[in-house]
């Protein structure tokens, strides 16, 4: 599976600069699994970021604003550097996953 990058919500003003419903934060989640020999290796990051309103001139009305729209924004606000980041470690987390440094259990 490729990396996702999901948004879980949302919060937004009522109102800002004359504008209603401005989306100012929003909390997402990255996944990707891998399945090797019947068994599913995930990872996981979970984040939010606020949102810059400073500029609200290529505002989007609420009812038409996308999951594609929210995840372009995080990632901006994010930066490449950041995002490539949060992409490693969900990669790191399903090669640990593949191949454990420690497990849980008994030994009986």
């Amino acid at each position: 599976m490729a990396v996702q990058w999901k948004i879980s919500t949302c919060k937004h003003s009522v109102s800002l600069n004359s504008k209603t419903n401005v989306i100012t934060e929003a909390w997402f989640d990255v996944l990707d699994s891998e399945t090797v020999s019947s068994v599913e290796h995930t990872g996981q990051y979970s984040g939010s970021v606020k949102l810059d309103t400073s500029d609200l001139s290529s505002f989007i009305a609420y009812d038409d604003v996308t999951e594609a729209n929210v995840v372009a924004w995080v990632k901006a606000t994010l930066g490449s550097s950041e995002v490539t980041a949060i992409e490693s470690d969900v990669a790191d987390q399903i090669t640990k996953s593949k191949t454990p440094v420690e497990k849980m259990g008994k030994p009986w």
